[in-house]
């Protein structure tokens, strides 16, 4: 059976952030380890592996966008998502530079291809977004990005 077409976006979601290894231009440098990318929340103490994302859907919207032929319309999806990401510092860098480092690649990726090779329509981050944990929880470090993901679908309609 084929997957719905916001699963499908999340999953492309997924897996764009996943490919965010080898040297990173946003930064110069690369990650320790290949990123983590999980959907269920995690707080920052039970996370072993660096960098981490924990990607939450937050509110799905649906809603009719136009009427096209006598039996299609088209459907827009707006998938609201918070990503809480994690970093660890090391013995040259420290959480807050990772921080920056890490929340700014995953802002820039997903600017560079805001349709996730075609899957979605768009994905909006919300600029006024972007909350760290000001140091608190040092040697780890922890921010928060929430975005939506805009999804097309053609529905019969009777």
């Amino acid at each position: 059976m084929a997957e719905n077409v916001v699963e499908l976006g999340v999953l492309a979601l997924v897996a764009k952030l996943q490919a965010m290894t080898g040297p990173r231009a946003n930064f110069g440098a690369t990650y320790p380890n290949n990123p983590v990318i999980e959907r269920i929340f995690k707080p920052a103490g039970v996370v072993t592996e660096f960098p981490h994302c924990c990607l939450i859907e937050k509110r799905a919207v649906f809603a009719q966008e136009a009427t096209g032929s006598a039996n299609q319309a088209l459907y827009l999806h707006t998938v609201e998502i918070e990503l809480y990401g994690y970093v660890k510092a090391d013995d040259t860098v420290g959480s807050s530079t990772w921080v920056n480092r890490y929340r700014d690649d995953i802002r820039k990726t997903l600017i560079a291809d805001s349709t996730l090779g075609g899957v979605v329509r768009d994905t909006k981050l919300d600029a006024t977004d972007g909350e760290t944990d000001e140091g608190e929880l040092d040697p780890v470090g922890a921010f928060r990005i929430a975005l939506a993901l805009l999804i097309d679908e053609n529905v019969a309609v009777g």
